[in-house]
């Protein structure tokens, strides 16, 4: 096992043991508070209007701060993955993402059998390229496929957004990542950009890696 997958690993056990601390900690804190607040806006008299108000806003801000608690549990760890595989879970974010932004939003994908690294790996890969999108793209239209061919195994994100320029191999941290992921598992990482014209990641990996059972997280 070489230093890069070690670290890959050691980093996927942090962020498991980091999502359960932020699931058993701060989430269940926000969830108590947030019925509290319920509770006493109920309560509250209605002639108090200033102060249910006040109280309801609180309880919208503790209601957001859960979510977003959540968001990142779930990108730290995404449970979802080990029980429903790869092209479930990707369908499931990526049905989330068109409800919350509005954006036309294609999925095309081939139902396969990975091992756990490797179903990992192009869930990472596939989901960081979808953030990206979404922070940095101001795109309206996300296309995403998994599929095979010959001999390769291939993940794809494109976006009609407005793009980026590259400095270098890659352009940030985030894509690094990405590419170390892929060369772990003898695959390849391929981006193309055009200030204006969107951003289009590849992923391929070799389709003999494949096969083996999806193991538990």
């Amino acid at each position: 096992m070489g230093i890069e997958e070690v670290a890959i690993r050691a980093q996927e056990q942090e962020r498991e043991r980091i999502a359960l601390e932020l699931h058993d900690g701060v989430a269940q804190t926000l969830t108590s508070a947030l019925r509290y607040l319920q509770t006493l806006e109920a309560m509250a008299p209605q002639e108090l209007a200033e102060s249910r108000r006040t109280v309801g806003r609180t309880r919208y801000l503790v209601r957001h701060a859960l979510q977003e608690v959540r968001e990142v549990i779930y990108s730290l760890h995404p449970a979802a993955l080990s029980r429903l595989g790869l092209v479930a879970t990707l369908r499931q974010e990526l049905g989330r993402l068109r409800e919350e932004t509005g954006w036309q939003v294609d999925f095309a994908a081939e139902e396969m059998p990975f091992s756990k690294e490797e179903e990992l790996a192009l869930y990472r890969i596939i989901h960081e390229a979808m953030t990206n999108a979404r922070k940095h793209s101001q795109t309206r239209h996300l296309w995403v496929a998994l599929r095979r061919e010959g001999g390769l195994i291939i993940g794809e994100v494109r976006d009609w957004g407005k793009g980026f320029v590259r400095s270098g191999v890659t352009t940030g941290r985030g894509l690094d990542t990405m590419r170390r992921r892929a060369e772990i598992l003898k695959g390849q990482l391929f981006i193309e950009c055009q200030p204006g014209r969107g951003t289009y990641i590849r992923v391929e990996m070799p389709e003999e890696r494949m096969g083996c059972e999806r193991g538990a997280y």
